[in-house]
């Protein structure tokens, strides 16, 4: 992990703390200029500042810690991994000399070095020696967050990393007020139990410790990122997840990543890549994380490479080539033991081999072979810490699948793995595979896909009980039943649900509810009627609830609060399209401040989806309605506008036509519409269309204004006039 500038800003006060006994006038002048260099990222400066520093060696002890400690930040954020290790040396030597001065930053750095060194064994000693000097809780959680991320890469045992840390996120996801120190350990948090979620396939709990990031501040922030773009691919929404490993690339990385940062973030993206098709790409960032280590002279992700790598070959028919990076961690020729690369692997990357070895068999000796391998090493493959791993590799792999179902047969398939795969983008993506097995399989395979549905599907209801949509018309499911409204009409029940829908997650007073249902009226004839509505209410949703055998509901309803005088929808039991679509268009606008135009687009499509038309159109007596439907209209229109201008300025006209035809359904006339229209209609050829639509947009506004159209379209317009001469 890379130094903050925080923590670097800690060391500085630190040896400033240190030097002030001797602190003499030139010391306090060199203290000042690091703390300067550091302040302004220059690391260098900061780094030859201290090389020059004088009074050091001469120094008392705290002095000289401070000082190395500061050298080996600086270094590290410059990725120098050697000089850093050279300071650490002799860090090691003044402890040696003074070790009741050693704590647990110091040897929580020592933790970080050796692991960005690749160097596992070391940085797990290390950060067990920060655990067991831990002076306070926080120093004790973060001690157990970084060695379990360490553990996770040397062994890939998911398990101990969820058992470690679990207890820890339940207490911290409560409390919100994170101070800047906190923040280092929720994140470390976070992303250790992130990684081993997903590898797990536990993907509701991964999802809910990434949570929703604003910006991407450090590395930590888009190896969540990608993370998650590999919980799109496994859940099938492979356009979401290419445009997460490409976000990365649009992002700079903030200075001094570490060679373990960068390597992580080059591990994920050469996944999703490599899942999604795109073997090129996965190719070359495959060598891209092969060309780290000898960047950095170190070896941490060599055999990532190596593996990945080979299976990018593998896809691209380049048998021999991997053939011969496969040949560096196989097992030996008496089949008793493997080399001792191949004994260093951890779980998913042993995962990888195996398969690897396997369709590498499949393609040059035949199924049978293939087949006495896969048998072979089952539980190794299947194990619980890679269920994404095998995933990800069927993805990549059309052929995979079929051979797993071959050579294990279809009902020995691990639940866990086949509820991983997203049951619809799976069957139809791997169609090719069903020509592989024999019509009693594909009947065993469909019927496998159709229970995971099912179950899928009934969770979801349990996750949200109410679902409701106001875009286009009201609609209302309870427990996934469709709910008669038609009973509803113009009631005061409906008036009541469509308030306390519109403001769901925030409390109503009574009072407000009563004036809107009883308009001029006065407000203490009308509480009885507000109860007895209230209860009718509540009465249509209930009889609405799927019921058990016995009769009784299968969930207890819950959604719909109302005491002292305050009123609430809880969006924890209930979806509610507008609030979703408030929430995608904040992100927009933080997209759009921080220039992610793939971010933009992705959630502009979102947003396509949620808007199914006005908000409630039906409902047009409602008059305290109107001011929210222009509100929603007009975003609604700023985002497919936004969505096309992006499109033509990266010169997919195709694209911003549908954006365009989106927003048409919206809005009868828009000028910046017209604008766009013809522009989108010219960089295609259609040149006809482009010139209707400049004269459409002229009639209408010297019929209703007895205006011109303005300057930028008449352009457009003698642009095309000029064309057809």
């Amino acid at each position: 992990m890379t130094p903050s500038v925080t923590e670097l800003r800690d060391a500085t006060k630190a040896y400033e703390l240190a030097a002030c006994e001797t602190n003499p006038k030139d010391l306090r002048e060199a203290i000042a200029q690091v703390q300067s260099s550091i302040e302004r990222h220059c690391y260098h400066e900061a780094s030859d500042i201290l090389t020059q520093a004088w009074h050091i060696n001469e120094g008392k002890p705290e002095l000289q810690i401070t000082r190395a400690l500061l050298e080996i930040l600086c270094q590290m954020a410059l990725s120098n991994l050697d000089k850093a290790y050279c300071a650490w040396e002799n860090l090691e030597g003044i402890l040696s000399r003074h070790p009741q001065l050693n704590t647990t930053k110091i040897m929580l750095l020592g933790a970080r070095l050796h692991w960005a060194k690749g160097d596992l064994d070391t940085a797990i000693h290390c950060s067990d020696r920060a655990l067991s000097l831990a002076s306070d809780s926080r120093e004790n959680i973060l001690s157990k967050a970084i060695r379990a991320r360490i553990r996770y890469d040397k062994d890939g045992d998911a398990d101990f990393v969820l058992g470690e840390l679990l207890p820890y996120w339940s207490a911290f996801r409560i409390d919100c007020s994170y101070t800047e120190e906190s923040k280092e350990l929720l994140e470390s948090l976070r992303l250790a139990l992130a990684l081993a979620a997903t590898a797990k396939g536990r993907m509701h709990l991964a999802k809910e410790v990434i949570g929703h990031l604003d910006s991407f501040r450090s590395a930590i922030d888009l190896e969540m990122h990608l993370v998650g773009g590999v919980m799109h691919m496994c859940s099938g929404n492979q356009e979401l997840a290419i445009r997460a490993a490409q976000d990365v690339d649009l992002v700079q990385i903030c200075d001094g990543s570490s060679q373990q940062e960068r390597g992580s973030l080059l591990w994920w993206q050469t996944w999703i890549y490599h899942a999604a098709g795109n073997e090129r790409e996965a190719q070359r960032k495959a060598e891209d994380l092969h060309a780290l280590n000898s960047a950095y002279h170190a070896n941490g992700f060599l055999v990532y490479a190596d593996l990945l790598l080979a299976s990018c070959l593998i896809q691209r028919k380049s048998f021999v080539r991997a053939a011969t990076l496969l040949g560096k961690y196989a097992i030996d020729d008496n089949c008793s033991s493997l080399s001792q690369e191949s004994s260093s692997l951890n779980y998913p990357l042993e995962t990888v081999r195996l398969l690897c070895e396997a369709l590498l068999l499949y393609e040059t000796a035949g199924l049978r072979k293939a087949r006495t391998l896969l048998l072979d090493n089952k539980d190794r493959i299947f194990s619980s810490n890679s269920l994404v791993t095998v995933c990800l590799m069927c993805h990549a792999h059309e052929q995979l699948f079929a051979l797993l179902c071959k050579g294990f047969g279809i009902e020995q398939l691990p639940t866990e793995f086949t509820d991983l795969l997203d049951a619809n983008t799976f069957l139809v993506k791997f169609k090719q595979a069903e020509k592989q097995l024999q019509q009693g399989e594909i009947s065993k395979l469909q019927g496998r896909f159709s229970q995971c549905l099912e179950k899928s599907s009934s969770f979801g209801r349990r996750q949200k009980p109410l679902e409701i949509r106001l875009f286009g018309g009201l609609e209302v499911k309870v427990g996934g039943n469709p709910l008669d409204l038609r009973g509803w009409g113009n009631s005061k029940t409906r008036i009541l649900f469509i308030s306390l829908s519109m403001r769901a997650g925030n409390e109503l007073a009574r009072e407000v509810l009563i004036e809107r249902l009883w308009p001029d009226q006065k407000m203490k004839d009308f509480a009885g009627s507000y109860n007895v509505t209230w209860c009718q209410m509540r009465k249509r949703l209930l009889d609405a609830l799927p019921l058990k055998t016995d009769g009784e509901p299968e969930f207890i309803y819950d959604s719909f609060q109302n005491s002292g005088g305050r009123c609430i929808l809880k969006l924890s039991e209930a979806s509610v399209d507008v609030q979703e679509f408030d929430r995608l268009n904040t992100r927009l606008a933080e997209y759009h401040h921080d220039g992610n135009k793939s971010a933009c687009l992705a959630t502009i499509r979102m947003m396509g989806e949620v808007y199914k038309g006005d908000l409630l159109p039906g409902d047009c007596y409602l008059d305290w309605l109107e001011l929210d439907r222009r509100h929603y209209r007009k975003q609604f229109l700023d985002a497919m506008t936004l969505g096309a201008n992006i499109c033509l300025e990266n010169r997919e006209p195709d694209s911003a036509l549908l954006y365009l035809q989106k927003a048409d359904l919206a809005e009868a006339f828009n000028e910046e519409l017209h604008y766009l229209n013809m522009k989108a209609h010219a960089a295609i050829g259609r040149r006809e269309e482009a010139m209707n639509i400049y004269h459409k947009c002229r009639r209408y506004l010297s019929d209703e204004f007895g205006l011109d159209p303005s300057q930028r379209i008449v352009e457009v317009y003698q642009k095309l006039l000029c064309e057809g001469t």
